[in-house]
């Protein structure tokens, strides 16, 4: 997993460098700042020191509330056609909207007792390996607001969690019995969901626009348990609910390719709370613009959700998956 995140950096870096900002109607000076404003056409501007290129006039500069330095227009098709990072100050509503989906090994089991009693379930099974769903599947979606240096957003994974396998183990789940040798068919989801609160950090210096957006927020652990086998099958559904942090630190070094990395964490045990949820995802995302208000991303990351409630026999839930994924940005 290192080696991933390494690579990952470094392909930033290196596009980074192969995508140098292109030349446009303002040409940047040394002392650029990392704040803009968007533009009459939508896209993000450059900062109000750039220094014109002879015989073309620049925008007059526009205030930044926020006290960042205003800003000139980027007029040229290329500059038009880049998404450009948000920066951290936005004078109206903008409006992005992320889709992705992840695929990995999935390891860890779904302990299902019934009424919390003694014999009901096999400890720290059914494996996701002994049912055949080993395999994370994992379509993800969220949806951004944001005004001045305030971020609203709301989003949900679904982990896929299907597949087949015959029994090696005499198994018990949910009080039913499943017999080694069993064919035996896993259909469960678990639905990942969250709604969180940003404020936005302008951490720019030397080369390109850093933003950094920790958060606050509520998470939801949403579980759809259902095994089946022989005559018998087992069911169970619930959610839960635990309070989220979260950040997110975006680099843009000018031209199309961008990075970010963002991490999520749930730790209701740390917390001290019951029944917990402890839950981490982890992402480094690589984004090439394609479009003024459309870009693709890849990702690798690493997620992590634990559940277990109080009863004398628990219900535990607990998987983990490294992953890679493909997904766009939309700017609406």
């Amino acid at each position: 997993m290192r080696q991933v995140l390494a690579v990952s950096l470094s392909l930033a870096v290196l596009g980074a460098l192969a995508f140098p900002q292109a030349a446009c109607a303002t040409r940047v000076g040394p002392a650029t700042a990392a704040q803009g404003v968007p533009g009459a056409a939508g896209a993000w501007t450059t900062p109000r020191d750039a220094e014109p290129i002879a015989g073309r006039p620049s925008a007059p500069p526009q205030a930044d509330p926020a006290g960042a330095v205003g800003t000139t227009r980027l007029t040229t098709p290329e500059a038009a056609a880049r998404v450009v990072l948000e920066p951290a100050y936005v004078p109206r509503v903008a409006l992005r909207l992320r889709s992705e989906v992840r695929v990995g090994p999935l390891t860890g089991w779904l302990q299902t007792p019934k009424g919390g009693q003694p014999g009901t379930t096999t400890l720290e099974r059914p494996t996701f390996e002994e049912l055949g769903a080993d395999t994370l599947v994992a379509p993800t979606a969220d949806l951004r607001a944001a005004f001045g240096r305030h971020r609203i957003h709301a989003g949900a994974s679904l982990w896929i969690l299907h597949g087949s396998a015959t029994l090696e183990e005499d198994l018990v789940s949910h009080d039913d019995a499943y017999p080694a040798g069993t064919a035996m068919t896993c259909d469960t989801e678990i639905l990942a969901h969250w709604i969180g609160y940003g404020y936005a950090l302008d951490l720019s210096g030397g080369r390109g626009r850093v933003v950094l957006t920790p958060g606050l927020g509520l998470y939801g652990y949403g579980q759809r348990y259902a095994i089946s086998g022989g005559a018998n099958d087992s069911s169970r559904d619930f959610t839960s609910y635990s309070p989220m942090m979260e950040a997110e630190l975006a680099w843009d070094a000018g031209g199309r390719v961008r990075l970010s990395l963002s991490l999520m964490l749930v730790a209701d045990e740390a917390l001290g709370l019951s029944s917990p949820t402890n839950a981490v995802d982890a992402v480094v995302r690589l984004h090439y613009d394609l479009a003024r208000r459309a870009s693709l991303h890849l990702a690798v990351g690493w997620s992590s959700l634990e559940h277990y409630d109080e009863q004398q026999v628990p219900n535990h839930s607990d998987m983990q998956a490294p992953w890679a994924g493909v997904g766009l940005d939309w700017r609406l």
